[in-house]
């Protein structure tokens, strides 16, 4: 996750920098995020959010507006995390890219800046409880 401060120009002006850096160390394989945070002080924007959701489309990247104060978005940008590493350990595909499934039951590689939220929480595995109820018996 590569995080700025939307109330703070210099720290997203950084993101290229910082993301050519990240690119230097890391597998192909690897998820990116840009995350702008501090999105409930929307009264001293600094970062239009138009700009750097351009800039994550440019880049491969997947973009979101968090805020830490009051949580928002924070839960739903680590699910995505989560599910992104899960899928590339599951889904490996010939140079380490992610894969994902279509609405066709094909898998594909992601289009660039292609944002893949593909938690449900209907499909998730029903955990079996053990006898007699208790978890820890």
């Amino acid at each position: 996750m590569l995080v700025y401060d939307i109330t703070n120009e210099t720290s997203y002006n950084n993101i290229p920098n910082w993301l050519q850096e990240l690119k230097t160390h890391i597998q192909p394989s690897t998820v990116i995020m840009l995350i702008g945070n501090k999105c409930d002080l929307e009264h001293l924007r600094a970062v239009r959010q138009e700009t750097a959701n351009k800039f994550a489309q440019e880049n491969g990247l997947s973009f979101l507006e968090t805020s830490a104060l009051n949580a928002s978005n924070v839960d739903r940008a680590f699910q995505w995390l989560v599910n992104e590493i899960y899928q590339v350990v599951n889904n490996p595909t010939p140079g380490g890219n992610p894969a994902v499934q279509t609405t066709s039951g094909k898998k594909e590689l992601p289009a660039p800046g292609q944002t893949v939220l593909t938690l449900d929480p209907k499909k998730q595995p029903e955990k079996k409880k053990k006898e007699g109820g208790g978890c820890c018996k």
